[in-house]
């Protein structure tokens, strides 16, 4: 898996481009990505989504997120290892709250 995160955000994993789905999914997605074997409160990514004021369904919508990017990486049978990763990143996350 090759992962960019300066320039744009993009993952190739073998042949393909991953979509990691909406700019917000991608913000978490890139916060992991940073990160690596570091947890991520749940509380970082809402302040790093929403600045000055989450809505009250923050912790639902990053919740959302992860499921989203969880499901990304698990359609590839050849990722399964880096799904789990990342799963386990974004339950951990999700986890704190």
């Amino acid at each position: 898996m090759e992962i960019q995160v300066l320039g744009g955000l993009s993952v190739q994993l073998s042949t393909r481009m991953l979509r990691l789905g909406t700019p917000k999914q991608q913000a978490i997605f890139a916060m992991l990505a940073v990160q690596p074997g570091r947890l991520v409160t749940l509380d970082d990514l809402v302040d790093e989504l929403w600045v000055d004021c989450p809505p009250r369904s923050a912790v639902a919508n990053v919740r959302t997120y992860a499921a989203n990017l969880r499901r990304t990486f698990e359609a590839f049978p050849d990722s399964q290892a880096r799904s789990r990763d990342i799963a386990t990143a974004i339950d951990s996350t999700c986890a704190q709250k």
